[in-house]
C-alpha cells in the first residue's frame, strides 16, 4: 500500500548528516509545516505526474488518517483498513480518483473492504452502523455511498482480493 506514498518524502530535502568518526548527527533544522507539505507534494507530483492535477500527496495521507481513526473507534478491522487502502491507491494510479471524489470513493472502497474482509460478521444492522460512520467521517451521504459502491467494485475489475506481490 506506500506505492504513492513514500516517507521519505516529508522533510529528505532538508536533513543534515554529519558523518563524524564515532557516530552519525543527522540534523533536522525547523521548517514550517505548511512548507514541508508543499515540498512534498511538489515532488509527489513529479513522480506521479501522470495522475489527476488536483490529486496530492497530502489528500492521499489525509484519507488514511481518517481510516485509521476508524480502526481506533473500532468500526473497522486493520485489515479491513489496510484492504480499503490498497483498493483506494489503485484506483488513485488508474487516474479514477480526483479532487472532488476522493472521500466518497474512499468512503465505497471502506464500505466494499469490510463488506468482503469481515463477510462472516457482517449483518443489517453492522452494515447501517458503518454507513452512519462513514457518511460522519468522509462528510458524504450513506445514499451516495451505496451509488458509489458498484462503480468502485466495476472500476476494481470485480476484485476486491489483493494478493501480497501488488501490495508489496
Amino acid at each position: 500500500p506506500d506505492v504513492l506514498v513514500i516517507q521519505q518524502l516529508a522533510n529528505a530535502r532538508y536533513r543534515h548528516c554529519l558523518q563524524l568518526p564515532s557516530y552519525t548527527v543527522v540534523l533536522l533544522p525547523f521548517k514550517k509545516p505548511e512548507m514541508l507539505k508543499q515540498d512534498a507534494n511538489r515532488r509527489w507530483r513529479a513522480k506521479w505526474e501522470h495522475l489527476p492535477a488536483d490529486l496530492s500527496l497530502s489528500k492521499i495521507l489525509k484519507i488514511r488518517k481518517i481510516l485509521l481513526e476508524l480502526v481506533c473507534k473500532r468500526a473497522i478491522e486493520l485489515s479491513t483498513a489496510a484492504l480499503a487502502v490498497t483498493n483506494f491507491e489503485k484506483l488513485c494510479i488508474e487516474g479514477y480518483v480526483g479532487k472532488e471524489n476522493r472521500k466518497i470513493v474512499a468512503a465505497s472502497c471502506t464500505y466494499l473492504a469490510c463488506k468482503f474482509n469481515e463477510s462472516t460478521c457482517f449483518s443489517k444492522t453492522k452494515a447501517m452502523e458503518l454507513l452512519d460512520t462513514l457518511e460522519e467521517s468522509f462528510d458524504c451521504s450513506d445514499g451516495s455511498i451505496v451509488k458509489t459502491e458498484m462503480a468502485v467494485f466495476i472500476a476494481l475489475d470485480f476484485q476486491l482480493f489483493t494478493s501480497p506481490s501488488q501490495v508489496l
